[in-house]
């Protein structure tokens, strides 16, 4: 990610959240304390507040390391009060969206936050730093000079030096931003957490230069194990500080695990299994304890829920004999609470999905204009999307909870499709919780449907009235589907 944005990041969770999880604004936020309990959390908006968007739901988006952001799509309500009990490893952060009402709020384990929003659309006024806040921001944003890896190093393209210059280049940068936060005006904690999300971004972008062009090449593997020092710079970002956890927001830290325990070709570590976790994580350090710096501690425990996580973000549920394996490794705790509550919301979610029906294409000629002629005497709804692309699931989402509610018995039929980029055996996973008739594309027919139907990005929407004409195309907001679909 880049770094204006995550200077964004660290900015809007300053303003909005940082007071409100912390008790003592002169020692900052506090180091996270794992305690695993689900958090309450109610949001009651005035009578008198206007949502001028009219929006048919709304949007909590939770901090996770491991999953970066847990999003929670509920319905829009007449009376303004909602309700969610959140599963949460830590005292963590979330941001909520209902219209044009937005703001952060802090999650406690086994806790109840209350949050009332006035007439003017804004929550209770609370103190928000205990430092000059035009200071801060002057400061914070003098990052932002600095440009964005990207943008200096090529490093997508595989040129002389490439890689040497990367690591300088990314390493000077995290000695300068750490000076610059260290002169700061602020709490030592709250150091702590502008340090860890700067450093977040840059392992972000050295991993990317890794996993760089979405696939890991021979030659990029054999790149970087010519250098067998490579890995040797994480040592420099104290993976074992337990503030990294806050770092979940946007993605950053919960990519990087990701990548670590992923099927990793570059690092030698595989996917654990069903084998026991001592045994796994023995041998991961191994072969990581000499780059990290250290053979114990925290991280090591992230890695292992990291692991379990990557089937459940890819819409597996973990295994009588992978739950056995967590119980016996952790006894009880905090980290095995949560991968069984996480693994629980995901059979739920599997349990209440309408079944997804995979559908043949036939003849690729006059593909489109062969389903609607199927589906003629219907409303007929058509998304081309991809499983990698972030607003095809968020629309999908969103869409999929209104199917419950206000296009609840329509006579709609609902297609959708997508191509090779999206690989097979994760979209069959992913199309489960999607009602739907569902086509999948391989090259030669993605081709030419693509062609045939003028696809130039994702997601691209086509909506059908009943006779079969046309009514709207394109990149369609919620409102805008709604309100076509029940015309």
């Amino acid at each position: 990610m880049k770094i204006k944005v995550i200077i964004s990041i660290v900015t809007i969770i300053y303003l909005h959240c940082m007071p409100i999880c912390s008790q003592n604004l002169e020692s900052g936020i506090p180091t996270p304390s794992i305690h695993y309990g689900i958090a309450h959390l109610e949001i009651r908006l005035s009578n008198k507040c206007t949502v001028r968007n009219k929006s048919y739901t709304g949007e909590l988006s939770v901090s996770d390391p491991f999953y970066g952001e847990r999003d929670i799509v509920f319905a829009r309500k007449a009376d303004g009060y909602y309700q969610f009990d959140i599963p949460v490893l830590f005292e963590t952060f979330a941001h909520y969206e209902i219209g044009n009402i937005q703001g952060w709020c802090n999650l406690l384990p086994k806790d109840t936050t209350y949050i009332s929003i006035g007439a003017n659309g804004t929550a209770e006024p609370k103190k928000i730093l205990n430092i000059d806040e035009e200071s801060f921001l002057k400061d914070i944003f003098a990052f932002m000079q600095l440009n964005d890896l990207d943008g200096k190093i090529p490093y997508h393209k595989s040129e002389p030096n490439t890689q040497q210059n990367l690591l300088s280049h990314s390493l000077a940068l995290n000695d300068y931003a750490l000076r610059q936060i260290d002169a700061l005006a602020l709490p030592a904690g709250d150091k702590e957490l502008s340090k860890v999300f700067i450093q977040s971004s840059i392992l972000s972008t050295l991993f990317g230069y890794v996993k760089s062009n979405k696939e890991i090449t021979t030659e990029r593997i054999n790149e970087i194990k010519a250098n067998g020092k490579f890995f040797h710079f994480l040592k420099q970002f104290d993976l074992n500080n337990p503030m990294y956890l806050y770092a979940g927001g946007g993605g950053l830290y919960s990519d990087f695990l990701n990548f670590m325990v992923s099927d990793n070709q570059v690092l030698g570590i595989s996917p654990i299994q069903d084998e026991p976790i001592s045994e796994w994580i023995q041998d991961v350090k191994q072969k990581l304890s000499d780059k990290v710096g250290f053979e114990d501690g925290i991280f090591y425990n992230e890695l292992i829920v990291a692991a379990y996580c990557k089937y459940l973000r890819d819409h597996i549920p973990l295994t009588d004999n992978q739950k056995t394996q967590i119980t016996d490794y952790f006894h009880g705790n905090s980290f095995e609470q949560y991968l069984l509550a996480m693994n629980n919301e995901l059979l739920i979610r599997i349990k209440n999905s309408n079944k997804a029906q995979i559908c043949q294409v036939g003849c690729k000629k006059d593909f489109l204009r062969t389903l609607i002629k199927q589906h003629r005497g219907k409303v007929i709804y058509i998304d081309f999307w991809q499983t990698w692309c972030g607003p095809c699931k968020e629309s999908i989402k969103g869409l999929e909870l209104l199917k419950k509610s206000v296009l609840r018995d329509k006579d709609i039929v609902y297609i959708y499709i997508a191509g090779q980029s999206s690989p097979y055996e994760y979209w069959k996973r992913s199309i489960n919780e999607m009602a739907g008739l569902h086509y999948y594309l391989y090259k030669g027919d993605e081709e030419w449907i693509k062609q045939e139907c003028n696809i130039q990005s994702y997601p691209t929407t086509f909506i059908y009235d009943k006779t079969g004409h046309l009514i709207k195309r394109g990149f369609l907001d919620e409102v805008v589907i709604v309100n076509t679909l029940l015309k």
